[in-house]
């Protein structure tokens, strides 16, 4: 990744998903690879796990014949060994956002069955951060006669068969724009907090808004004057304790990540990013078995963003419910051939919370619009 590139959001490319990965090269960025090296902390010591796998083997368990359940009763039911339960409680909860009892095994299962079909456990970065793929997207779009509103927030969408009436706001003033159709890409924590509403109300959405879940991630940059820590990239260690409980390292700066999701997320939420910081160096503290003070010393900053508290967002990723399989599908349903869905939250192939998620689900309504509108 390049130097001056850091991350408050998404960071990874999992796995090989094809029209991802033929977008990146289309933008002629470079990836890096990500040390699959995995390690629990536990009374002090560290313990290699092959959590990647050994989570996936489990979620092979979950016969998709039988009534949903959450994980958390799933994994209550499996013969497994403490540590090893723990450290998949922790992971499904911290990778998915989610809470491991409202967490669909159904849903896990379809999601680990995408991953294994682009080898979903492979890791890599976008050299320059996924900035650089963005900014191709807008150049592109601009080629093709595009025109981009920045800072323009909708608040009402007044539709009808055929006609689209949005009005919205840019710092103090309004705007207000119409259309034979719109996309609409508003973030499920967005649609759940009813801050752009929709007149009249969305036929068959109401149940998929409500239903889904939106998840929680408090992530932590912390960038230091030299690599203090004993391997300097040490890939991902698994503090099950602690309240931050994932931290993985920075293959080509000393700069060190750390990452909590679901309720481990939740309970930082009051947390300002002085007092995140702050619990950071305590953590990695106990981990490598060094001073905070000392660690404060060679801290050059830190970085952190609070997406549950930005109204644009309101969360981090969404995940599927017990018993609610069907609402992806669900939500991405266009409504009289007028309003589109799209985002993660509409992926239909269970794999929600990732970037080729909301991808695919994009490419997914432009053939939607483009059917409809073509000659």
């Amino acid at each position: 990744m390049a130097a001056g590139v850091i991350e408050l959001g998404a960071e990874f490319l999992h796995g090989q998903d094809p029209v991802l990965f033929q977008l990146i090269r289309e933008a002629h960025l470079g990836t890096e690879s990500v040390s699959d090296q995995n390690r629990v902390f536990e009374n002090g010591r560290f313990e290699s796990t092959d959590v990647w796998n050994t989570f996936s083997k489990l979620t092979e368990r979950i016969d998709l014949r039988a009534k949903d359940s959450s994980f958390l009763e799933f994994l209550n039911q499996q013969a497994l060994d403490e540590q090893t339960r723990r450290m998949m409680l922790a992971f499904a909860e911290g990778f998915n956002a989610a809470r491991a009892d409202k967490l669909s095994a159904h849903g896990l299962r379809k999601a680990e069955y995408s991953a294994d079909q682009m080898e979903g456990a492979t890791q890599m970065r976008l050299r320059d951060g996924y900035t650089a793929l963005v900014d191709h997207l807008v150049s592109s779009a601009q080629k093709n006669n595009a025109t981009l509103l920045r800072g323009v927030r909708a608040q009402r969408i007044d539709w009808h068969k055929g006609g689209v009436h949005v009005q919205a706001s840019r710092g103090v003033h309004s705007e207000e724009y119409m259309a034979d159709a719109a996309i609409v890409t508003l973030p499920l924590g967005v649609l759940k907090a009813r801050s752009v509403t929709f007149h009249p109300a969305l036929p068959g959405k109401e149940e998929a808004i409500n239903g889904l879940e939106f998840g929680h991630v408090r992530k932590i940059a912390l960038e230091f004057k030299r690599i203090w820590w004993p391997e300097h990239d040490f890939g991902f260690v698994h503090a099950l304790d602690e309240q931050i409980p994932t931290w993985w390292s920075h293959p080509a700066k000393p700069m060190i990540t750390g990452w909590a999701g679901g309720p481990k997320a939740e309970a930082l939420s009051q947390h300002t990013s002085a007092e995140l910081e702050k619990l950071s160096l305590e953590i990695l503290a106990r981990i490598f078995s060094q001073s905070a003070d000392e660690l404060r010393a060679e801290l050059i900053s830190s970085y952190s963003f609070d997406w549950a508290n930005d109204p644009h967002v309101c969360g981090a990723y969404s995940y599927i419910p017990v018993g609610g399989i069907f609402l992806p599908k669900q939500l991405g349903a266009p409504v009289d051939k007028t309003l589109f869905f799209a985002g993660e939250a509409t992926a239909q192939d269970g794999q929600m919370g990732t970037v080729f998620g909301a991808l695919n689900s994009g490419l997914r309504v432009a053939q939607e619009v483009q059917a409809l509108f073509s000659p």
